[in-house]
């Protein structure tokens, strides 16, 4: 039952259209919070399984890459994933969800999917599952609360840029 367009059907609009450019660049800071969070409740897990190395295919991907394609394959990360896995996930899966379930229950539905689709997608990657999620249910309630996704994507880039620039230093 779409309305042939991205706005009115998940909610996809462009961020500096919704805010100012400071504004979209703390919505960035804070998905780079959130994954420092993230990365501390991961500490524990990493240290009880001994990795210590990163656990997402994709991860291991960018520090394999080399030179421009290193660069370009972050860009990617950082720019090209999150819209499409917004759209994916708090466009399409929590808009559908909400019809059915209260806000929370739905936005964590959302978010145990999104975390979940990361280990069906690459089984080695159980571990970052919680900051999956966690980053999940921040975006959740933001599309939720704000009926668009441009935070969550903003969110969404952030904590993608500060695990890139990560992979990229080392």
């Amino acid at each position: 039952k779409g309305r042939s367009s991205l706005k009115r059907d998940f909610g996809l609009v462009w961020p500096l259209k919704r805010m100012a450019p400071t504004a979209a660049a703390g919505w960035i800071l804070a998905g780079a919070a959130v994954a420092i969070l993230a990365q501390a409740l991961l500490i524990p897990v990493n240290a009880v399984a001994g990795l210590d190395e990163p656990a997402q295919q994709v991860s291991r991907s960018l520090q394999d890459a080399n030179g421009a394609g290193r660069v370009l394959f972050a860009m990617g990360v950082v720019f090209l994933a999150p819209p499409v896995e917004e759209l994916l996930f708090r466009g399409a899966l929590l808009r559908g969800l909400q019809r059915r379930w209260s806000v929370p229950v739905a936005v964590f539905a959302s978010a145990l999917v999104f975390g979940s689709i990361h280990v069906v997608a690459d089984p080695g990657a159980i571990s970052v599952v919680p900051g999956v999620m966690l980053l999940g249910l921040v975006t959740g309630a933001a599309a939720a609360r704000h009926g668009d996704l441009a935070r969550p994507v903003l969110l969404h880039m952030g904590f993608n840029l500060l695990g890139a620039v990560g992979l990229l230093l080392t």
